[in-house]
C-alpha cells in the first residue's frame, strides 16, 4: 500500500472474487488498475513505476470480437485403416521364374542370398564418375586388292588401321591407354600396338572385322572397322571361240563328304588358247543351330567324258552359325571359289561345282556360279 500511495496519491477500492486468484496476479490487477507496472531487479526485488502519458500520437478505434455459437459439419465420414495381407497362389501371377528354370546360374542357384558384390567382374564394372566423354574413335575401312583367282596383288598388305582414344572437344589420350584387339568376324592375321592402337593386318584370307579395346583409367572403350578383299573382275575374253555360262541355282548340301554336283553343268567352248576362268562368290547358311565351315572345288571334262577336278578344293573365308535361343538368330559363311582351267582344246566342254559342309548338317547357299574362257 505504501509503494501505492508513493505512485499514485490517492484512494482506491480492491475486491477479490476468484477463490483461484494468486498474490502477485492480485498485484499486477492492482497496480493496473492505477496505471503502474512492476517489474523483477536482478537482486530478486521487485520495482514499481507509473507510466506517464504525454500528448496523444494517434487515435486508435478498437473493435470486440467474440464467439457466439459452435456449429457442427454439415456431414462426416469415419475413417480407418487395417492390413490387407494375401498369400498369392502361382495361378495368380502372370510369371514366376525360379532359380533352377535358368541356365547358367550354377552355384548362385542354390544360395539363399546373394552377395552381389562378389559377382561383379572388376573390369566390366561401371565406371564410377565416367567420363561419358572419352571416346574411341574408329578409323575407316579399308580395302586390300586380289587377282581375280584370289592371289593377293604385289604391295597390298600389311595395310593399317588407325584407332584413337579421345576426351572432351577433342584431346587426344591414345598414348595413355592401354590397347588390344580380338576378330569378331572373317580370317585374318594381324596385331596392335599396345602403347599407340594402331592395328597391323599382315594376311587376309577374307573380309573381316576387328575390335580395338582402350583400357584407360579402369575403364575399357571400344570401337571396330573392318577390311575387304577386292577381287579384279575375270578376264576380257579374247579367244575366237570363246563363250561363257551361268548359273544362281545351287542345291542344298547336307554331308561333309562330296556328293552329286550342286550346280547343272555349264557348257564352255574355248578357243585356240584361251583360259576358262570358273568363279563362284557364294554365302551359305545353317539351317540347325551350330556353327558350319565349307568346301568347295570345280570339275570340268569333254563333253560325255570324265569328271576331273580343276583345282584342289577351296575353304570358306568365314563360317555359318545360328544360335537357337532365346531366338534364331543367324550368321551367313562365305566362300570364294575362283579357279582357272587351261590347256583345253578349241572345242565345247562342261564344268560344274560341287559344295560340301565341314560338318554333316544342311548348309543353304545362294550366289551365282559362272565360267568364261578368255
Amino acid at each position: 500500500m505504501n509503494a501505492q500511495r508513493l505512485l499514485r496519491n490517492y484512494s482506491f477500492g480492491w475486491m477479490v472474487s476468484d477463490g483461484t486468484a494468486t498474490a502477485m496476479g492480485e498485484v499486477v490487477r492492482m497496480l493496473a488498475g492505477i496505471g503502474a507496472w512492476i517489474a523483477p531487479r536482478a537482486d530478486g526485488k521487485m520495482i514499481f513505476g507509473t507510466y506517464d502519458w504525454g500528448a496523444p500520437i494517434i487515435a486508435l478505434r478498437s473493435a470486440l470480437t467474440e464467439g457466439v455459437g459452435q456449429y457442427g459439419p454439415v456431414d462426416k465420414v469415419n475413417l480407418g485403416w487395417r492390413t490387407n495381407q494375401t498369400i498369392m497362389a502361382r495361378g495368380d501371377i502372370a510369371e514366376v521364374v525360379f532359380a533352377g528354370d535358368v541356365n547358367g546360374l550354377g552355384t548362385l542357384a542354390t544360395q539363399s542370398s546373394i552377395d552381389f558384390a562378389t559377382q561383379v567382374d572388376p573390369a566390366n564394372k561401371p565406371e564410377l564418375n565416367a567420363d561419358v566423354t572419352m571416346v574411341v574413335t574408329s578409323p575407316p575401312p579399308i580395302s586390300v586388292a586380289y587377282n581375280f583367282d584370289t592371289s593377293i596383288k604385289d604391295g597390298q598388305l600389311p595395310k593399317t588401321l588407325n584407332f584413337k582414344l579421345l576426351r572432351g572437344a577433342g584431346t587426344d589420350v591414345t598414348a595413355l591407354a592401354t590397347w588390344s584387339a580380338v576378330l569378331k568376324s572373317g580370317n585374318a592375321a594381324f596385331s596392335i600396338g599396345a602403347a599407340s592402337g594402331v592395328l597391323e593386318i599382315t594376311t587376309l584370307s577374307s573380309d573381316a572385322v576387328f575390335e580395338a579395346s582402350a583400357a584407360y583409367l579402369g575403364t575399357i572403350r571400344k570401337g571396330q572397322s573392318s577390311a575387304t578383299r577386292k577381287l579384279d573382275d575375270p578376264p576380257v575374253m579374247t579367244g575366237g571361240g570363246a563363250t561363257s555360262d551361268a548359273t544362281s541355282s545351287i542345291t542344298s548340301t547336307t554331308s561333309s563328304a562330296y556328293g552329286a554336283a550342286n550346280t547343272r553343268s555349264l557348257t564352255v567352248s574355248p578357243g585356240a588358247g584361251d583360259i576358262v576362268n570358273l568363279a563362284f562368290a557364294g554365302e551359305f547358311t545353317r539351317a540347325s543351330a551350330g556353327n558350319a565351315s565349307a568346301f568347295g572345288k570345280w570339275q570340268w571334262r569333254v563333253v560325255g567324258g570324265t569328271w576331273a577336278d580343276v583345282a584342289a578344293q577351296i575353304q570358306s573365308s568365314a563360317s555359318a552359325s545360328t544360335t537357337g535361343y532365346p531366338e534364331p538368330e543367324t550368321t551367313a559363311g562365305s566362300i570364294l571359289v575362283n579357279q582357272q582351267k587351261s590347256g583345253l582344246s578349241a572345242a565345247a566342254h562342261e564344268f560344274q561345282m560341287l559344295l560340301r559342309g565341314g560338318v554333316s548338317a544342311t548348309l543353304d547357299w545362294t550366289g551365282t556360279a559362272s565360267g568364261a574362257a578368255g
